[in-house]
């Protein structure tokens, strides 16, 4: 029996389904984040808890830097990539410059500072890449600070793209931008979330 469905079942269909390979992305992102801060403290002693709120955030920027080394781009130990993933989020997400100094003595102790300089260009580069996109949505930022906690973005961009293939409505789109609100609560601004959602969106559809 064949079974026809109308245009807005089929937009609630593909609404849906984004929208639960969104939250997956975010929940991944941010679950990478919790497994780097527990190792962190069991391997090192280094405790980043006070950061666990940019999960999503901060996994969004350095998961991706963090799998590319892993990938064997560079030929060391799991524990070593934990310890320079470890300096790429205090360099780029913490203001603390004594716990940076201590992982840096740890980072150099074991003959690591090539490692690290190759991740932070990666970092450095994938940060100017993100910068200057979000540039190009016209939103306004108080500061780079401020753009740089909106990282979440990245993992989740292909499937944005997806989404802009499709014929969504803005109220299509606002359904996909409030489960990304309430993921993050009121962490991130809900306009910020909204303008950069949609903004990506009509990006990519021209």
């Amino acid at each position: 029996m064949r079974i026809t469905i109308s245009e807005n079942q089929f937009k609630n269909i593909i609404v849906e389904s984004k929208n639960s390979s969104i939250q997956n992305e975010l929940n991944k992102s941010e679950n990478f984040f919790k497994s780097l801060v527990k190792s962190a403290k069991e391997k090192f002693d280094v405790d980043l808890k006070f950061l666990l709120t940019w999960g999503a955030t901060i996994g969004g920027f350095i998961g991706p830097v963090s799998n590319f080394i892993e990938s064997g781009k560079v030929n060391i130990s799991e524990e070593d990539i934990l310890l320079i993933s470890i300096g790429c989020v205090l360099t780029y997400f913490s203001d603390n410059k004594k716990e940076l100094l201590e992982i840096l003595k740890k980072i150099k102790e074991r003959n690591l500072i090539s490692e690290f300089n190759f991740m932070l260009n990666k970092c450095e580069k994938l940060k100017t890449v993100f910068l200057n996109f979000v540039g190009s949505l016209n939103i306004s930022f108080y500061n780079i600070s401020m753009m740089m906690g909106y990282t979440f973005l990245i993992p989740i961009l292909p499937k944005l793209f997806e989404l802009s293939r499709h014929s969504l409505d803005s109220k299509d789109i606002n359904e996909i931008v409030k489960s990304i609100v309430l993921y993050f609560g009121s962490s991130l601004s809900s306009k910020i979330i909204h303008d950069l959602i949609s903004q990506t969106v009509k990006k990519f559809r021209n």
